[in-house]
């Protein structure tokens, strides 16, 4: 049985393709965490972005959609000719709010799954009723 012998010159030439593969394997796993992590961090950052318009939309723009609702069911040309001043400002409030949900929303800055639950009910049972008053505006 012939015996092979490995010289020492060729040792390093092994270690070195050995210690280069696992260079490799430990980079390409050091990428796929680092991108798990980000993909992670943009999960969070679009559910506390969702959660800080759902916040806003409690406190601030609920009690306004109730007064956008009875305004835009009465008559179009005479909430047209209320629709002045303080009374405009206040009644813009929510449709600029409905605006900024559905662009975030489309643009996948908005969890998805909490913005269903909680935002866009909201806006896709409400806007039928003022779209008018949006389309009109513009």
């Amino acid at each position: 049985m012939p015996v092979t012998l490995v010289f020492a010159a060729d040792a390093p030439s092994w270690i070195g393709a050995i210690s280069t593969a696992m260079g490799v394997v430990v980079a390409i796993g050091a990428g796929l965490y680092a991108r798990a992590q980000l993909l992670d961090g943009r999960q969070t950052q679009r559910r506390q972005r969702t959660y800080a318009l759902q916040e806003r939309f409690d406190k601030d723009i609920l009690p306004l959609v109730d007064d956008l609702n009875q305004f835009v069911r009465q008559d179009k040309e005479t909430a047209k000719s209320q629709f002045t001043g303080e009374k405009a400002r206040e009644l813009s409030k929510p449709l600029n709010f409905f605006e900024q949900v559905g662009s975030e929303y489309n643009f996948g800055l908005l969890d998805e799954k909490v913005a269903h639950e909680t935002l866009i009910y909201v806006l896709v049972t409400t806007w039928p009723e003022v779209e008018w008053l949006a389309h009109w505006l513009r």
